[in-house]
């Protein structure tokens, strides 16, 4: 089982998904001064599990 592909696709998903909340919460309070914690949370595992998927399949980069 290829496990990198899995945490790879779960980071990305959470990544791409992680302000839907965020424009919810803005949408239905009419408000930007609230913050959604569940957008930075969700935000915050999806880039944990980017980073995890780089260190497994271990790509370098070269700037």
């Amino acid at each position: 089982m290829n496990y990198a592909l899995y945490i790879g696709l779960v980071g990305g998903i959470c990544t791409t998904i992680s302000f839907f909340p965020q424009v919810l919460k803005i949408w239905i309070t009419k408000s930007v001064n609230d913050l959604s914690l569940s957008m930075f949370l969700i935000f915050t595992f999806g880039v944990g599990n980017w980073l995890i998927y780089g260190l497994i399949i271990k790509e370098k980069k070269q700037y």
